[in-house]
């Protein structure tokens, strides 16, 4: 069964998209070899913003997602990649 979409989720799963958010950030920065402090420089973003994305405290708008995934390396339309199955 495919994941659900960002509008499917309920707000009583959000914080778990978060958490499965943070996660997969986090393995994607790892696998490119981005620092935080590289990942933030890349998307004109500040260390802080990214540590509260790694630390499931926000997640991003759905308009940044193209900007992550081109700061990781791939398509801006690979952002897919970067949300958890949930």
């Amino acid at each position: 069964m495919p994941g659900k979409q960002l509008a499917d989720i309920d707000p009583d799963e959000f914080g778990t998209f978060r958490k499965a958010f943070a996660e997969s950030l986090r393995k994607h920065m790892a696998n490119a070899g981005l620092t935080p402090q590289e990942f933030a420089d890349a998307l004109g973003m500040s260390r802080s913003g990214v540590y509260h994305l790694l630390r499931a405290r926000n997640v991003p708008r759905v308009d940044e997602l193209p900007d992550m995934a081109e700061a990781l390396g791939w398509s801006r339309s690979d952002y897919q990649k970067l949300l958890p199955k949930i």
